[in-house]
C-alpha cells in the first residue's frame, strides 16, 4: 500500500514598505502528520517482514518436522574475519550448516566448529559441544 501524503503550504501576502511580498508558511501540524505516517508505514513493513518470517520458520519446520532440531548458540563470531561476520546477517532459517568435530582444537578436545560453506561462523559453546560430539549429527 502506497500512502501519499501531501503537505499544506500556506502562501499569505505582507506589505512591507509599499510592495507586496509573499511568504511561504509550511504549518507545524502536516509536518508532523508526515512524519506519524511515515513512522506508520515503517512499522507496518516490520510487521510485514516478521510475518513472512515466521511463515518461513513455519514451512520449515513442518518440512522437517521428524528431525531432531538443536536451539543453541555459536561463540567466537566476534573472532572471525569481516567477511565471515557479513555472512552471518544474510544467513537464513534454511540454509545448512555443518557441524563438525574438531578434536585437535587446543582449547577444548570436544570442540564443534560451525561451517557454513567454506567459512567457520565459530563454535557450539563447549558445555553443549560434549552433549553433542555424542550424537549424529557431525560431520566426520
Amino acid at each position: 500500500m502506497l500512502c501519499v501524503v501531501i503537505m499544506l503550504i500556506v502562501v499569505s501576502l505582507v506589505k512591507s514598505e509599499g510592495t507586496q511580498t509573499r511568504k511561504t508558511i509550511v504549518k507545524k501540524e502536516n509536518h508532523e502528520k508526515l512524519q506519524q505516517e511515515e513512522e506508520r508505514i515503517k512499522e507496518e513493513r516490520k510487521k510485514e517482514e516478521l510475518r513472512i518470517l515466521e511463515e518461513k520458520e513455519k514451512a520449515v519446520f513442518e518440512q522437517y518436522k521428524d528431525c531432531q532440531t538443536l536451539d543453541i548458540g555459536v561463540v567466537g563470531i566476534f573472532y572471525r574475519s569481516a567477511a565471515t561476520k557479513d555472512i552471518i546477517p544474510y544467513l537464513n532459517i534454511d540454509d545448512q550448516i555443518k557441524l563438525t568435530k574438531e578434536p585437535t582444537n587446543p582449547h577444548d578436545t570436544s570442540a564443534v566448529k560451525v561451517m557454513y560453506g567454506r567459512n567457520k561462523l565459530g563454535y557450539i559453546p563447549a558445555i553443549q559441544s560434549e552433549e553433542i560430539t555424542h550424537t549424529k549429527l557431525l560431520s566426520r
